[in-house]
């Protein structure tokens, strides 16, 4: 993953835990982006990724 953009792809969400421990793991890879796409996220889930 090292310099690449990723794309995180989820077709819902009840947490953010799985979603906040692949970010995590893709910034240990030092992915260069990270892209996020999911149909429905609270406001809050938004944020706590965001610290990931």
């Amino acid at each position: 993953m090292k310099d690449r953009t990723v794309i995180i792809a989820d077709d819902g969400m009840a947490t953010e835990a799985t979603l906040s421990a692949t970010i995590a793991m893709c910034k240990k890879q030092h992915a260069s982006k990270i892209v996020v796409t999911t149909p429905i996220l609270e406001e809050k889930m938004v944020k706590n990724c965001a610290r990931s």
